[in-house]
């Protein structure tokens, strides 16, 4: 995790239930980015909470082992 505010494996790994948040039968990406925050670093396991926004969006809150906030995403758009 050294040299990065949040390791991008990890990041990736954490958007993985992106597809089970998504109203489509379809596979979805992410797509844009808005009220992004990075709360901590070096973080090596996290907790993610993903909140339905609407249709075609979610809102992220990723939190360290300790429940200490890492990265929150107020709006996340996929495709």
């Amino acid at each position: 995790t050294t040299g990065f505010g949040i390791h991008p494996a990890l990041l990736d790994a954490s958007l993985h239930a992106l597809g089970l948040a998504a109203e489509q039968d379809s596979t979805v990406l992410p797509f844009s980015w808005q009220g992004v925050t990075l709360h901590a670093t070096d973080a090596a396991r996290l907790r993610v909470r993903i909140t339905r926004m609407g249709a075609d969006s979610v809102a992220l809150e990723l939190a360290d082992q300790s429940g200490l906030p890492v990265l929150t995403v107020h709006d996340l758009a996929f495709r």
